[in-house]
């Protein structure tokens, strides 16, 4: 086994995470009343001003959704948005104290959009190269309400006609909550494609895990890779501490920008804009317990970095790095499976692996599955539905045109 790092810390993070463990009970003190108003905030300034409602929100969530997270959406608002997104923002004043600061039920960032080039106002949840999942966040004890609210404040205050959500959770609360909805509401729907990918989903412990969902000759073959790369120096793996996040964000950027990241130029180092982003964000997450970074490495030279989003139950396997020169000894491999006992003592119950569909070596590691999906939803008259319901014939066309084109 590699030597392990940072073992105070990781027992330090895993009792963190077992402190609110489940989402917090909402208290009557903070429940809402059903009487909603919406806003559309661009500020940056006037985001941060809520950002502890925001937080809140996050805890209460029906699907707490990491990359809408104030501390992963405000950096990317500040150095990726360029399409003019905006934030909508549903609150509702609280049952005990309506004087107080109102209660954040939902949010979702927006982009305008020409949906299929249809010349109808259209509105796209924002979706930019960084962000794996665009489920928007619904307090659970007035989901239902809120999203109604959400919609219609759509089609009537700011005159939207199509509202497109892209990679939006397709299982659990969420999924029933809207096809409830729109089913009640007799809404026209195009289901425009749907698909799985890997998650991982705990044992009782890591070593069940291990032995259950991941190959023998896989487990072998990477302790044999591990044993080879002991031999040309000392093998370490740790997670960032408190005192040193600047360090390791820079490590993991730079790392990143040696591969095919960098050659291919999607690389966070690639852009300004990226490049701060990650800064930022990484710095905001870390200082608050929300994201873990990973590394593996040999002689002090990190060969394998990984960064999670987290929750106290809920992650996101947000990005992964190695060093190519080393490929032969699947450092990327050897950091997912020390990743393993992390996420069982962290007590994380589900984390999406936001990986594409088919690939190779996470879907090697976790079996497990999510489900994902994109709609595009008629909110205006009829005009719009029947929109909506030319779009698979539109679809159908598209595709067929691609295909003459190769």
């Amino acid at each position: 086994m590699i030597q392990k790092l940072s073992t105070s810390l990781l027992k330090s993070t895993a009792s963190k995470s077992k402190i609110g463990q489940k989402h917090y009970r909402v208290a009557e003190v903070d429940l809402p009343q059903l009487d909603f108003h919406g806003r559309i905030v661009r500020d940056l300034e006037e985001l941060e001003s809520i950002v502890d409602r925001w937080q809140r929100l996050m805890e209460t969530a029906i699907h707490p959704n990491l990359f809408f997270d104030p501390d992963f959406l405000i950096p990317a608002l500040r150095h990726l948005n360029d399409r003019d997104a905006a934030v909508l923002v549903i609150e509702a004043p609280r049952r005990m104290h309506p004087e107080g600061d109102p209660v954040l039920c939902g949010l979702m960032p927006l982009i305008r959009k020409r949906i299929y080039g249809l010349p109808l106002s259209g509105r796209e949840i924002w979706k930019h190269d960084q962000c794996f999942d665009c489920t928007p966040l619904l307090r659970r004890d007035c989901a239902a309400e809120a999203w109604r609210f959400a919609l219609e404040y759509l089609a009537t205050e700011q005159g939207v006609q199509l509202l497109s959500m892209n990679t939006v959770s397709g299982q659990d609360q969420f999924a029933n909550l809207i096809t409830d909805h729109f089913y009640a509401a007799s809404t026209t729907v195009f289901h425009r494609d749907a698909f799985t990918r890997a998650c991982f989903q705990p044992a009782p412990d890591a070593e069940t895990y291990l032995n259950a969902q991941v190959s023998k000759s896989t487990r072998k073959g990477t302790q044999r890779l591990s044993r080879k790369l002991a031999q040309q120096g000392a093998l370490t793996t740790g997670c960032a501490d408190q005192d040193d996040h600047a360090t390791w964000i820079e490590e993991y950027i730079a790392l990143e920008a040696a591969g095919w990241k960098g050659r291919q130029g999607t690389a966070f180092d690639s852009s300004d804009g990226s490049r701060e982003f990650f800064r930022e964000m990484a710095t905001r997450m870390l200082e608050k317990n929300k994201m873990q970074i990973l590394k593996v490495s040999l002689d002090d030279r990190p060969i394998s970095m990984m960064c999670d989003l987290v929750t106290s139950e809920r992650g996101a396997h947000f990005k992964t790095t190695f060093d190519e020169t080393l490929h032969e000894y699947s450092p990327g491999l050897i950091a997912e499976l020390e990743n393993i006992p992390i996420m069982h003592d962290r007590g994380l119950e589900i984390v999406d692996s936001c990986a594409d569909p088919d690939h190779s070596m996470i879907n090697r590691v976790w079996p497990d599955r999510i489900r994902f999906q994109s709609l595009v939803v008629a909110l205006g008259g009829k005009l719009s539905q029947v929109a909506v319901a030319s779009l698979p014939m539109l679809q159908l066309v598209r595709h067929s045109f691609k295909k003459k084109g190769k």
